[in-house]
């Protein structure tokens, strides 16, 4: 689980796994923000961490840079232990 921790709550993991621009400050209340290019239009999101449970759960909130959403979404991605490691996420949008 550690492992898999390492991929979703570091920022090296991030860039490794997600995105490799993100910036990222681990921790409660840490922000971050990332950038790119999706069918050749350029996009900046970034947000917060609201929960913070090492090695099991990051809860962090998700909008544009500048923010363009009436709301926040929310993605969180929790991590259980059984034959290896579960990983759930979810997206809740405009739900902070």
């Amino acid at each position: 689980m550690e492992q898999v921790w390492a991929a979703a709550g570091t920022q090296e993991g991030l860039r490794r796994w997600f995105n490799k621009t993100i910036s990222f400050a681990p921790g409660l209340g840490g922000r971050w923000e990332m950038s790119g290019e999706h069918w050749a239009v350029a996009y900046t999101f970034g947000g917060q961490t609201t929960e913070w449970d090492p090695p099991r759960r990051i809860v962090m909130t998700w909008d544009w840079v500048p923010p363009r959403w009436p709301a926040p979404s929310l993605s969180s991605i929790e991590l259980e232990a059984q034959d290896g490691t579960q990983v759930t996420r979810n997206i809740t949008a405009g739900s902070a």
